[in-house]
């Protein structure tokens, strides 16, 4: 009689060797499909990397590398090729002094909504306002520029004015405002929300031992904003389509804004004994949302909102006292952010100065008979070509109503 024996391990090492092989194949597989898919995408785009070459120009902050190409993509809605001008702006090249002088010279000055890296420039609002003037009255011979750096605010604008506005004697300067601006123009909540690199890298509103308020100009740029890059296009798009990188950097960047707050609390009077709400992530918005809950709670305003209003009030100043000296006229062009949110604060600001504000909000909603959520990108909150649309529209049916703008202002 003949007496079998199993090999050693018989179905079970058996099992492991086929589960291994299966593993093995399924693993080359998805990596195949990674390749494949990393290449269809980069084959299907134009580029996958923002490329961002900042400058530092002392006494001024941050701007761009002059006739440098700037390339700028969410990787959704928007792949732009800009080029730099010769003064470091995203904006065609300035006219000739000659040429400024002799015409209707219009400077928009803002943040990044007047950057705009997210559209090409022919939809740039500046242009638009240029090539609707020239349509419907072509007689006001308006030429316009654009002044707008990420990232900046009204106190961290006031050097670009000196240095790069000033010299073109615009009859108009249009200064643009974002509900961000209340955080940006305060140092303390500006470092807070990004650091003391970035903070020191433009512009700063201080007070003095006397309790006044001064501009302390940039010495030196500790850390320019970085452009970040796509290493892997598929593995990104996976991420951002299931919200996982998001929500992993945002935690990662609350969690390091907190600890900011708590080291600056000890020794800034506005921020001692006030934490600032969870909900609101301490982001850019924390003023404009603390404005508008005080305001709809009736309660007294918490020191780091005061202060931030103050300070803001201060820029405001400091830009109509450059204005009434050089004969321009100062209008102020508040973003549909602030309509939709029922805050009031920036317009106020503005009128106590005697400042005319062009309502972009009230515009969409009134005489364009639209919906502001249809001015910026999905994914995205700048303007996107209507939303530039709708800028240039507001601004010229306030030059439309005011012609007399286009002569100089009475200095002083």
């Amino acid at each position: 009689m003949t007496v079998s024996r199993r090999a050693p391990g018989g179905p079970r090492r058996r099992f492991r060797s086929v589960l291994g092989v299966n593993l093995s194949l399924s693993l080359v597989g998805a990596g195949v499909a990674v390749l494949a898919g990393e290449a269809w995408l980069r084959c299907s785009v134009p580029f996958v990397d923002s490329r961002i070459p900042w400058r530092f120009a002392p006494g001024v902050g941050l701007l761009y590398e002059p006739h440098e190409e700037i390339r700028h993509t969410d990787l959704r809605d928007y792949w732009t090729i800009s080029r730099v001008n010769r003064l470091g702006f995203l904006d065609r090249e300035p006219v000739t002094p000659e040429r400024a002088a002799s015409s209707c010279r219009l400077a928009l000055v803002g943040d990044s909504f007047v950057e705009a890296r997210e559209v090409e420039m022919p939809v740039k609002a500046q242009v638009q306002l240029e090539a609707l003037a020239a349509r419907e009255r072509p007689d006001l011979d308006l030429t316009t520029s654009a002044f707008g750096i990420y990232g900046t605010s009204q106190v961290s604008q006031i050097p670009i004015y000196d240095a790069f506005v000033r010299p073109m004697r615009p009859k108009v300067v249009v200064l643009q405002a974002a509900p961000n601006d209340y955080t940006g123009n305060s140092a303390a909540l500006f470092e807070a929300v990004f650091g003391a690199p970035q903070v020191r890298s433009y512009a700063r509103a201080e007070r003095g031992a006397d309790g006044r308020i001064g501009l302390t100009l940039p010495g030196e740029a500790l850390r320019p904003p970085g452009s970040g890059r796509a290493v892997s296009f598929f593995l990104r798009d996976l991420l951002e389509r299931g919200r996982i990188w998001g929500d992993v950097r945002e935690g990662r960047d609350r969690w390091r804004r907190y600890e900011r707050w708590y080291r600056l609390s000890g020794g800034t009077a506005s921020l001692a004994g006030w934490r600032p709400p969870v909900t609101l992530r301490m982001g850019l918005d924390v003023v404009h949302h603390g404005l508008v809950n005080a305001r709809r709670a009736g309660g007294e305003l918490a020191p780091a909102y005061a202060e931030a209003l103050e300070l803001t009030g201060f820029a405001l100043d400091e830009f109509a006292a450059r204005a009434a000296r050089d004969g321009s006229h100062l209008v102020l062009f508040l973003h549909y952010f602030f309509g939709q949110a029922g805050d009031d604060a920036m317009e106020v600001l503005a009128e106590e100065r005697g400042i005319p504000v062009v309502d972009q909000y009230r515009y969409i909603t009134g005489a364009a008979g639209g919906d502001p959520n249809d001015a910026d990108f999905r994914r995205d909150m700048h303007w996107n070509p209507l939303g530039h649309r709708w800028a240039a529209e507001a601004l010229w049916e306030y030059l439309e109503e005011h012609p007399s703008l286009c002569g100089r202002a009475p200095a002083g």
